[in-house]
C-alpha cells in the first residue's frame, strides 16, 4: 500500500463538546454532533428545526437530502425501532413526523409515570 495518497486525517471527538457550546453555532457539523449526542426526542426536534431553517435556500437541496437520508437510515431507526421512515423524503417531513412522535412519547411517559406512582402508593387511582 502506498503511503503517499494520505495527506492528513482529522479526527473529531463529538462527545467532547457540550450542547451549550454547540447550540449557538449555525453550523451543520455542530447540528450533527448535537443530534448524535441528544438524549431526548425534544433535543433532536430542536436541532432539526434549526436545520430546516438553515437549509431552506434552493442551493442547499443536496445537503437537505443528505441529512434526510442520514436521519431516516441511521439516527432515527436506532432511536425509534419499528417506525417506518421510508415515506419521508424532505427534512421538513422528518421534522413534522418527529414533532408528532414527541407528543405521543410525552403522553405515554406521563401515563407510565402515573401508573408507576399509583402502583408504588398501592392504591387505585385514575391515570387518564
Amino acid at each position: 500500500m502506498s503511503r503517499g495518497w494520505i495527506k492528513s486525517i482529522l479526527l473529531l471527538d463529538e462527545d467532547r463538546y457540550a450542547d451549550s457550546e454547540l447550540a449557538p453555532l449555525r453550523n451543520v457539523a455542530a447540528a450533527l454532533f448535537r443530534m448524535e449526542n441528544s438524549h431526548t426526542p425534544q433535543e433532536v426536534e430542536q436541532v432539526l428545526a434549526a436545520l430546516v431553517e438553515w437549509l431552506q435556500a434552493p442551493g442547499q437541496d443536496s445537503l437537505r437530502r443528505a441529512f434526510t437520508v442520514w436521519l431516516k437510515r441511521v439516527l432515527l431507526p436506532g432511536r425509534m425501532p419499528g417506525v417506518d421512515f421510508n415515506s419521508l423524503n424532505e427534512l421538513q417531513e422528518v421534522k413534522s413526523m418527529l414533532a408528532e412522535r414527541v407528543i405521543e412519547w410525552t403522553e405515554e411517559s406521563s401515563s407510565r409515570a402515573c401508573k408507576k406512582a399509583c402502583k408504588k402508593a398501592r392504591r387505585r387511582c385514575y391515570c387518564g
